[in-house]
């Protein structure tokens, strides 16, 4: 009788909630004490198969946002995906608040806790311009507080449009700016959330642009789990509560109907449990591109199957899921299916408070005052700051000037506004944006020196290159500021680079300033990836070289503070700069081998992690444990002492090697911690290295899925089995090529490739999937101010006692 018992006790408890709701003239999913399962239920409960599938259609943007309103249970309309990349608002589409510095220049900052702070600003700005627009009823595009951000692909390939929107090559320093962005984005209140983050674009993603409809990144397991998975399930270790699939697909499978993708991984082996939204038109494309499937409602029945509980469309013509109803009559969906992603949507909707007294969300009570305060655009300058990479530097920098110096600005990025912004960047707030002109001519004036500027041509392309006044330009000058760059229309969502060339003349504009007879020359360089420099580093015309990666409104101010010397250089490469692209695997190739600071060490003319400071460091006296259990981690300590005579920040970094497995990275990133260092002073610091950052990719493992699923077709072979595991064992045989098998009667069929949406032969039995393994094993740790083998690390070694599955270390 106990459990019965007990089951009376909760229906009777929730049938007096329910009646007192009622009598209060309140629904019972808008009573904030009961819990937040028991409001989803009842609110889902309430809707209408159309009220249903019309939440699910209604992800995208023009005709497809926002989500409509059901007037008869009080539910406003609600917008989804806005872009908060780099801030409040995106392009030329309004609102727009202050302009952050790009996704990769935040990674160049090796700062996770700036990153917090900037995510942090732009969320209370969000809320403060949705607060606005919710007491004026106004439900635009990127008005809402639904984040598609942040993106934590991989910078793997340097022509890639989209790097700028990455945290750069490394999956661990990507997983520290991952959880940094979501914490701040999301907000520390226990009840509701700031913001909503969404991490994109699941799970394979990186080019080519001009085919990503079309395009199948085949990646092995080892890759997928050890390079491209880390920094999505930081996200959900961090509570995001969002995600979005990507156009292309993984394996034969598009993205937005891979169970791998969206659910095997995610809420399977992560514990995720908010939503899962489609990039714009990828479940269309599932029949029309990738002709996955027959037509869209099969598009549509296979994408909510495998996890994807909103459709982003551009409009209202390629909607796949206006076809839910007839997958629904076709038998292809179940009507659980559809309640599951309702209820998803609706319960990241509660956590942003939407369903609560106004007065009980602090967030609620944020207004627009706050957007561009002064504060916030000097957070948005300290991070342009921070993030500003000093390649090369024979002394130069900074500058000393004096009454009687000449300082002449040459190049097209030298003072336009729109080139100091990336794509998605808040260009409305280009009214306020500090070029590089503007800033360091009123630096130059004050000090009484004199100021030249010549663009040399009108666009960044140099199509009217203008040799002659370049040339004049140049006379007189004690030092030349090189201003150029690539822009957003070279490099972009839908158009990779072609070459690692500067666009149109560019070079051609370096080349007649050095003709010139000019020293002294700094190169400043405005790009969101390596450029050819590698004739420039090696001029001895050229004394400096410095990368900004698309610094943001505060652009001029952030530059001529570090040219000036207010503040020394602290950024790092968040990539590895190439001589070349003669060694490079082509962007379409998803392999690891040969990329990376991680499996690549030649052809670098600036490794990871490079970048160079006003000061000098020295570190000393590294301490580690000699031995230490896997599931805890370990720290390090060591001793930086400042040996120059300007106070400076330092960013600390700890790398790892594993002499004994050949499959690993030759080295990997485990820790960083940007620390201030007073001029001749010293500091101890603290490396906390997780037990995640010790895990390699090793054999194929199998699971039981935590749901049956169907699948269709590319069945490898069938052998013969006694149990499941000697079935295992027969895929695991298979390597990459088998993704699942099914164990029926002495028989075991393998399989490589699943699908939903058409008849199929039965259910999966089981998963395969890469273990993730801490060895018995003894690693190597380095420590110093960039990668080993190019600066001077201290390394010791710690053994690790015994060999544990790091899944096994989160239960």
């Amino acid at each position: 009788n106990g459990p019965m018992m007990a089951v009376n006790i909760v229906q009777s408890t929730f049938l007096i909630v329910f009646l007192a709701s009622e009598a209060k003239g309140i629904y019972p999913f808008q009573n904030i004490t009961l819990p937040w399962s028991t409001r989803v239920s009842d609110l889902v409960g309430r809707l209408t198969l159309q009220e249903k599938i019309a939440q699910l259609q209604h992800g995208g943007a023009a005709a497809m946002t926002p989500a409509p309103s059901i007037g008869r249970l009080g539910i406003q309309p609600f917008v989804w995906g806005s872009e908060c990349v780099t801030g409040l608002g995106t392009d030329d589409v309004d609102p727009h608040g202050t302009a952050f510095p790009q996704s990769l220049a935040m990674a160049a900052t090796f700062d996770p806790m700036l990153v917090k702070q900037a995510s942090t600003v732009i969320a209370t700005e969000l809320r403060g311009q949705n607060n606005k627009d919710l007491k004026n009823n106004y439900y635009g595009y990127h008005h809402g507080i639904s984040c598609w951000s942040p993106v934590v692909n991989i910078d793997r390939h340097p022509l890639w449009g989209r790097n700028q929107e990455t945290f750069g090559e490394c999956p661990v320093l990507s997983s520290f700016m991952a959880r940094a962005f979501v914490t701040g984005l999301q907000g520390n209140n226990t009840r509701y959330l700031s913001a909503l983050a969404a991490c994109k674009h699941l799970d394979v993603y990186g080019g080519p642009e001009a085919t990503r409809r079309q395009f199948n990144a085949q990646v092995t397991q080892h890759d997928l789990v050890s390079t491209f998975l880390p920094a999505f399930e930081e996200c959900a270790n961090a509570g995001a509560l969002g995600y979005m699939c990507s156009f292309n697909a993984i394996r034969g499978v598009p993205a937005c109907a891979n169970y791998r993708t969206m659910t095997f991984y995610p809420r399977e082996q992560w514990n995720f449990t908010g939503y899962i939204v489609s990039d714009q038109d990828a479940i269309y494309t599932i029949a029309t591109d990738h002709h996955y499937v027959d037509n869209e409602t099969y598009a549509a029945a296979a994408a909510l199957n495998n996890g994807c509980d909103i459709e982003d469309a551009d409009d209202d013509k390629a909607v796949a899921f206006y076809h839910l109803q007839d997958a629904l009559k076709q038998g292809l969906l179940s009507m659980d299916r559809i309640d599951e992603s309702v209820a998803r949507l609706f319960y990241v909707r509660m956590r942003l408070g939407e369903f609560d007294p106004a007065e009980m969300n602090p967030y609620r009570q944020i207004n627009e005052s706050v957007i561009e305060s002064p504060a916030h655009v000097a957070v948005a300058q300290a991070t342009a700051e921070a993030s500003v990479v000093l390649l090369k530097n024979t002394g130069l920098l900074p500058l000393t000037l004096t009454q009687s110096s000449y300082v002449c600005m040459i190049g097209p990025f030298g003072d336009d506004a729109a080139l100091m912004y990336g794509k998605y960047a808040p260009h409305g707030s280009q009214n306020l944006t500090i070029t590089y002109k503007e800033a360091i001519e009123a630096e130059v004036n004050q000090t009484g020196s004199r100021f030249r500027f010549e663009p040399g041509c009108s666009n960044n392309f140099c199509t009217d290159l203008d040799v002659k006044a370049v040339t004049a330009a140049t006379q007189g000058c004690d030092v030349i500021l090189l201003a150029v760059g690539t822009g957003a229309t070279v490099e972009r969502e839908e158009h990779d680079r072609t070459s690692l060339e500067l666009p149109g003349q560019q070079n051609q504009l370096i080349d007649t300033v050095l003709a010139a007879g000019a020293t002294n020359i700094a190169i400043v360089i405005t790009t969101a990836g390596p450029v050819s420099m590698t004739n420039y580093s090696q001029s001895l015309q050229v004394a400096a070289i410095l990368d900004c990666i698309y610094l943001g409104q505060t652009s001029g101010a952030a530059l001529s503070a570090l040219l000036m010397g207010r503040t020394s250089p602290s950024g790092r490469l968040p990539f590895s700069w190439p001589k070349s692209l003669d060694q490079l695997p082509s962007i379409s190739n998803y392999t690891m081998k040969g990329r990376t600071y991680r499996y690549n060490q030649s052809n670098v003319l600036y490794p990871f992690g490079h970048g160079l400071s006003y000061s000098t460091f020295a570190y000393s006296n590294l301490q580690l444990p000699n031995t230490v259990q896997p599931c805890n981690g370990f720290n390090v300590s060591v001793t930086v002492h400042n040996d120059g005579t300007m106070d400076a920040f330092e960013p600390v970094q700890a790398y790892l090697s594993w002499p004994d497995v050949s499959s690993a990275p030759v080295y990997q990133l485990a820790s960083v911690q940007r620390v201030w260092v007073p001029a001749q002073s010293t500091r101890t610091v603290t490396l906390q290295i997780r037990n995640k950052e010790l895990v390699t990719v090793q054999e194929l493992m199998c699971f039981e899925p935590l749901q049956d699923y169907v699948i269709e077709g590319d069945a490898l072979t069938t052998v013969a089995a006694a149990t499941p595991q000697d079935c295992c064992a027969s895929c695991c045989q298979h390597g990459d090529a088998c993704e699942a098998y099914r164990f029926t009667n002495q028989s075991c069929e393998l399989l490589n490739h699943r699908r939903r949406g058409r008849s199929a032969p039965g259910t999966v039995s089981a998963d395969v999937a890469p273990a993730q393994m801490i060895l018995q094993q003894t690693l190597t740790v380095y420590v110093g101010g960039g990668l080993p083998d190019r600066t001077s690390n201290l390394s010791d070694q710690v053994s690790v006692v015994e060999t544990v599955h790091y899944r096994d270390c989160k239960v």
